[in-house]
């Protein structure tokens, strides 16, 4: 499969799995009270975080693994499901005592539920990420959308019936135990076709994942202090206005993230594996591609941020709105894609610094503002945290390229984007909060908007722009002409 193709599969499974994961909190909200919904996300945000800890990146260590060693495939899947087998028991284990002596000050009322269910989820689970190491993107597709579908049918069916978070969680343990024992027995029958053994695979496999695995920890516990903070100082309640304002921002990213995917490979080829002659060309023009797709939704978003959460989940959400506006200034600093130059450049010890700046700041604002203005206390503090973070990461990307700060965070290229995201703003005074009516004329209104934003930058002499206007153009054209001599 060439990679184009596989960059395509990559991004239409990313957002199929994404927008499916999306629905399920919008009818959630219909089946159950604020405080239950809050109770619910409160599970989930634990199951969020001990998943990738508790896994400590060995499943996706396949996806490197698989393709450099292809004698070796099950070996390395049996050291995979090993590994995480220890890793996923032992931290659980110590936080089953943890909670059991602190009288369960730690997870909360559905503890032992939560870290049953983490065993059940991530042990066995290397599929997705063997199967794209192999380029079998498609069986990778089926697998884990088939998994999320099954979930959401589950939660919808179980909460329309009962109502009861309790409930739903009991049945999803019983279908993740029903999962876990299918894919062993499959993992069993498909092994047994190879047998071989290298032990220097453990160690390469190990120093892998041990910085990938730590650097992950600090990030994931990072993105969701916030959320654990919010539920032991506020409540469900709280934690379910602050999960449905910062429902919608993450799916925009992933065309973003799928696009970086595919355009490192073609970057380290060019350099020939020699970080001292990389050329960040392509880098620059893929982030202003990114700064000129995600600014102007970030301000529509914005700006019908009541409509937008009111029609999706009610009016029992109304207090989500400020949160939901105010993370969306996280937008600017995810139009730059460090990850990518970061990994290029061969300095990827940046992630993990990155990391514990993140945490330091993002505590220490939480520990101050949370207190003293709620949830938006919190949110402020996750969008300070990634504003700070983005000028550290520029900062190293400058100095690894000795440029300016200002041209690896390409603050020219996003000026003159938010410059002409903010000028058509008057087009979108229309009033528009709930109903049919309002949904009609926001949209005209966002179409003239997107309309004079392009035209603003086609002005403002945007290469990025025109090359978009003339590739349309083109398609355009192309269309007409096979039209035209179809008929």
């Amino acid at each position: 499969m060439s990679l184009s193709r596989t960059a395509l599969v990559i991004l239409f499974m990313r957002i199929s799995n994404t927008a499916l994961m999306m629905i399920g909190p919008i009818l959630l909200v219909r089946l159950l009270s604020v405080e239950e919904f809050g109770t619910y996300r409160e599970f989930l945000v634990y199951i969020s975080v001990l998943l990738p800890i508790t896994s400590f990146a060995f499943n996706q260590s396949l996806m490197y693994f698989v393709p450099a060693f292809p004698g070796h495939t099950w070996l390395l899947v049996r050291q995979t499901v090993l590994a995480t087998a220890v890793s996923s028991v032992t931290i659980c284990g110590g936080l089953w005592i943890l909670n059991w002596a602190l009288n369960g000050h730690i997870l909360g009322q559905y503890g032992a539920q939560i870290l049953i269910y983490t065993l059940f989820c991530v042990n066995v689970d290397f599929w997705e990420f063997l199967w794209i190491s192999q380029q079998r993107t498609s069986a990778a597709f089926a697998y884990t959308s088939g998994r999320l579908i099954v979930r959401l049918c589950v939660i919808l069916i179980v909460a329309a019936v009962t109502h009861s978070v309790t409930d739903i969680i009991n049945w999803l343990l019983a279908m993740e135990a029903t999962r876990l024992i299918a894919c062993a027995i499959a993992w069993r029958r498909l092994s047994r076709k190879e047998s071989s053994s290298r032990d220097d695979l453990w160690k390469a496999q190990f120093r892998y994942c041990l910085p990938l695995g730590a650097s992950r920890m600090v990030a994931i516990f990072n993105r969701y202090i916030g959320n654990i903070l919010i539920a032991r100082m506020i409540g469900p309640t709280g934690l379910a206005q602050y999960s449905i304002g910062t429902y919608a921002v993450p799916v925009l990213y992933e065309a973003r993230n799928s696009v970086s995917d595919a355009i490192l490979p073609r970057m380290a080829k060019d350099s020939g594996g020699d970080t001292n002659s990389v050329s960040l060309a392509l880098w620059y023009r893929s982030n202003a591609l990114f700064a000129m797709m995600l600014v102007p939704v970030g301000v529509l978003l914005a700006r019908y941020a009541e409509l937008f959460v009111v029609t999706l989940f009610s009016e029992n959400y109304l207090p989500a709105v400020v949160v939901f506006q105010v993370y969306l200034l996280a937008i600017l600093s995810d139009t730059v894609d460090f990850g990518v130059a970061l990994r290029l450049l061969g300095i990827t010890t940046t992630f993990v610094r990155g990391s514990i700046l993140g945490t330091a700041v993002n505590l220490g604002l939480l520990l101050t503002l949370l207190p003293r203005i709620g949830i938006t206390g919190a949110v402020i503090a996750l969008v300070v945290t990634q504003l700070v973070v983005f000028g550290y990461y520029a900062h190293r990307v400058a100095r690894a390229t000795r440029t300016r700060i200002a041209q690896a965070a390409n603050l020219h290229v996003l000026l003159r984007v938010i410059l002409a995201a903010i000028v058509p703003i008057p087009l979108l005074a229309l009033p528009a909060h709930a109903g049919i009516m309002d949904l009609l004329t926001a949209s005209v209104s966002a179409a003239v908007y997107v309309a004079a934003y392009v035209a603003l930058l086609h002005f403002f002499g945007s290469l990025e722009i025109k090359a978009v206007l003339h590739d349309c153009r083109r398609m355009i054209g192309s269309f007409q002409s096979r039209r035209s001599s179809s008929s």
